[in-house]
Order: C-alpha cells, then sequence, then structure tokens
C-alpha cells in the first residue's frame, strides 16, 4: 500500500477508534456522539449495528490492525450472548457492555399542508435479525481463526526461545 493510502488509512482507524465512534470495547456507532443529530438509540443517528461492525471488523485486518479485529469480532459475539438474541442493532451509548434499546420515542411534525405526522425517532430493535445471525457466526469463524494462528505463533515464539 502507499504510503499516503497508509496515512488515510491510519486516520480513518484512528476516528473510528475514538471515544466519539466507539461503543463498548469494539462497537461502531452509526453517527458521531459529536454530531447534532446524535442519539444513542436512533435507528441510524447513532446505533451500533452489528453487521457493520463485522464489516468493520474484516476492513480493520485487511489493513493489519488484528488486535482491533479480534477486539470487535468480540463485541459482536458478547453482544448477541449477553442479550440471548440476535438483535438488528444497540444502543450507541457509553456503556462497556452491549444494551439493547427499549425506548419508542415519536416525533410529531406538521407538514406545510397543516397536518401532522408521527415520525419514530426511537424504536427496540428486532431481536432474531438475519444479518445479525450471519456477522455472529462469521465472528465466531473469524475468531476461531486468529486466535488459533495466534496460538500456534505463541508456540513457535516459545521453541524459539529454548533453542
Amino acid at each position: 500500500m502507499p504510503d499516503a493510502d497508509r496515512g488515510i488509512v491510519e486516520k480513518l482507524v484512528a476516528t473510528l477508534k475514538s471515544d466519539e465512534m466507539k461503543v463498548g470495547t469494539g462497537g461502531l456507532r452509526s453517527l458521531s456522539k459529536l454530531e447534532a443529530n446524535f442519539v444513542p438509540g436512533a435507528y441510524h443517528n447513532g446505533s451500533d449495528w452489528l453487521v457493520a461492525d463485522a464489516e468493520y471488523a474484516q476492513g480493520l485486518l485487511q489493513h493489519g490492525y488484528r488486535a482491533e479485529a479480534i477486539a470487535t469480532y468480540e463485541w459482536i459475539v458478547a453482544a448477541c450472548e449477553s442479550t440471548r438474541a440476535y438483535p438488528e442493532y444497540l444502543l450507541g451509548g457509553d456503556s462497556p457492555t452491549p444494551e439493547i434499546n427499549t425506548l419508542k420515542v415519536e416525533i410529531s411534525t406538521s407538514t406545510t399542508s397543516n397536518t401532522e405526522e408521527l415520525n419514530m425517532l426511537m424504536q427496540p430493535p428486532e431481536m432474531g435479525q438475519g444479518w445479525t445471525i450471519a456477522a455472529y457466526i462469521l465472528a465466531k469463524q473469524r475468531l476461531a481463526e486468529l486466535l488459533d494462528s495466534q496460538d500456534e505463533t505463541d508456540e513457535l515464539d516459545e521453541e524459539e526461545l529454548v533453542a
């Protein structure tokens, strides 16, 4: 990878790992908590989508951020196992552990024809989402591969020390 591209990747990863974007130990907000529209339980304005976390982890791996990818895959697994479900998305708050949004918030807006419309600001996620199941399976597979290869590397290092 050219140095200029590497610099862009490093800046991007630094931003995504920052407090403004990171959820818990490995999740990723759909919108920075510094943005005016940020609402941790809103559908796409700050929530953490596990399927997006899986894509993020894959990108981290492709660019050499192995430890960060492992943390993200572990977050996905922990989210599904601790909630005992496959949630569509998580609360994008500051909790170190996965949280499910339980609130339903509708806001009323006036239209140009002087009628009132209700818009859903927050709602609980679907708890059996297919793409989250796929993200969970992928995360379990990648963790097994990554942690097995790490064990093999650790064993080689120990053999070198003995020799």
